[in-house]
């Protein structure tokens, strides 16, 4: 009830541009956003004569990419099914442009937006309701031996706590930021020392992609 109104059950509800199904699978959202994706790509084939490859490239970032990247935090622990949608419009786009196209992977555009967003909150410090949300510090050992995993060897303050009950459901496990917390517990500490400020966002960004490539991510680019 609503203001004494009765609000009818809906199986699925639109907010801000993001479908929200019963289950939280994301999947009716993440279906819809590959099909209008898609069609743009028609923009992109019908101008890649005319272009050069940097050109092809731009028009994908500029008129396709930014449809796959839409509010990705609210749907990264959709699962790879769902997300395999999107990356077959990338696959099909590098289709169109070309030979010797490399682009970042979604998966690990998505990854550095949400350690990005971690950054944010607790280096150059968010809002006290956003950081309420978050899982506690995780407490530092003084004693180097006694720190019994590569997270906590990466010794930086801003560490969580990634450890969830058992009893936890699956869709909260996938979720932001709980997806994410090992590789930010991994992060260097050298990656953080810097005096934090959001005029260094895209440094930290750039930084976390050259870190990720080389820890060996599988799908760290797409190519043709």
């Amino acid at each position: 009830m609503f203001g004494g109104i009765q609000v009818p059950e809906a199986n699925s509800i639109t907010l801000l541009g993001v479908l929200f199904d019963q289950k939280l699978s994301f999947g009716e959202h993440l279906r819809s956003v590959a099909t209008r994706a898609r069609q743009r790509l028609g923009l992109l084939r019908r101008s890649a004569h005319l272009l050069p490859l940097a050109g092809r490239i731009t028009v994908y970032k500029a008129f396709v990419r930014p449809l796959l990247e839409y509010a990705p935090l609210i749907w990264i622990g959709a699962s790879s099914s769902h997300l395999s949608r999107l990356d077959r419009v990338q696959h099909r786009a590098l289709g169109i442009i070309g030979p010797g196209a490399i682009l970042p992977s979604l998966a690990i555009r998505r990854t550095v937006a949400a350690l990005a967003c971690l950054y944010k909150l607790q280096v150059i410090t968010g809002p006290p309701q956003l950081l309420a949300v978050l899982p506690a510090r995780r407490q530092q050992s003084a004693n180097p031996r006694t720190r019994s995993d590569h997270a906590s060897a990466a010794g930086h303050r801003f560490q969580l706590d990634a450890s969830l009950p058992a009893s936890t459901p699956l869709v909260l496990k996938r979720s932001f930021p709980h997806c994410v917390l090992h590789q930010w517990n991994a992060l260097p500490c050298d990656l953080l020392l810097h005096p934090p400020h959001r005029s260094r966002m895209q440094a930290f960004k750039t930084q976390v992609y050259r870190y990720l490539r080389a820890e060996n991510w599988m799908w760290a680019t797409d190519s043709v």
